[in-house]
């Protein structure tokens, strides 16, 4: 990548002495974390951004998931240093996981909410038919479609309108389709897993029961490539972490963050 956009970076609760990193999922804006940067920002500093495209970036082009890493990394580097704990979710797992290899001095620690090494057969497969579906029925079928595929069966027991919310909710977060499809082909040709043997802090990978998007196995390979890190599964959840558990998952994201010394 040649060029870097300038992505939007929002800092909350400046004055706290530690800071947590908050990476976004696919096709979403920082704003999914409204509700978690609250609680962290009794004790940390909270920073989110937007990727390319989304929520108040601008739009540019991404070719890899290393693309968008050296993107979201740029932006960072434009922080005053404060000593930070990195949480990615979904295709921001990723980008943590990449950010957490590379050396820097003041993270503290590391939690990848649906961590998988990178994109196996069958995820590939799917991604394939989500963009025929794209293509064929426009993009609010497309992600109707994906939800049933992102919550679990007790979620849409709980909420059976939460698909077309979850269709609505990434139709504002996105400048165009053309955001929307290009991240799910940066996800279709994530065919390498990040260096986990160099990532050298506490690391904490969480896990929803009934994840397809990240199955057991593919969770099971990150924490046995990364060293002393723990696993934990959130019982009748999903992929949809934030909307199907937000408060369980604030909760331990919390706790992991206030127990790193």
């Amino acid at each position: 990548m040649t060029q870097t956009t300038q992505l939007s970076v929002e800092r909350q609760f400046e004055s706290n002495p530690t800071r947590v990193i908050l990476l976004n999922s696919m096709a979403s804006n920082a704003r999914i974390w409204k509700a978690t940067a609250a609680a962290l920002g009794a004790h940390h500093e909270v920073v989110t951004l937007d990727y390319p495209g989304c929520g108040k970036s601008p739009v540019q082009k991404l070719l890899s998931i290393q693309d968008l890493t050296e993107c979201v990394s740029a932006a960072l580097a434009t922080l005053p240093e404060k000593p930070s704990h990195l949480v990615g979710y979904s295709l921001g797992a990723w980008v943590a996981a990449r950010l957490a290899a590379a050396p820097r001095t003041q993270l503290l620690s590391l939690c990848l909410l649906a961590p998988s090494p990178r994109t196996f057969p069958m995820g590939a497969a799917l991604i394939d038919e989500w963009l025929a579906l794209l293509e064929s029925n426009g993009p609010e079928v497309m992600l109707r479609q994906l939800a049933f595929w992102t919550f679990s069966k007790w979620t849409f027991d709980a909420s059976p309108g939460i698909a077309k919310i979850f269709a609505d909710g990434t139709l504002k977060s996105i400048a165009d389709v053309e955001v929307l499809r290009s991240q799910l082909r940066l996800a279709r040709g994530c065919n390498e897993a990040p260096d986990f043997g160099k990532i050298a802090v506490r690391t904490l990978l969480v896990r929803g029961e009934t994840d397809i998007f990240c199955p057991r196995f593919a969770a099971e390979i990150v924490a046995k490539e990364i060293s002393g890190s723990k696993l934990i599964e959130i019982p009748r959840v999903a992929h949809g972490l934030l909307l199907e558990s937000g408060e369980m998952l604030t909760k331990t994201v919390t706790e992991f963050t206030l127990g790193v010394g």
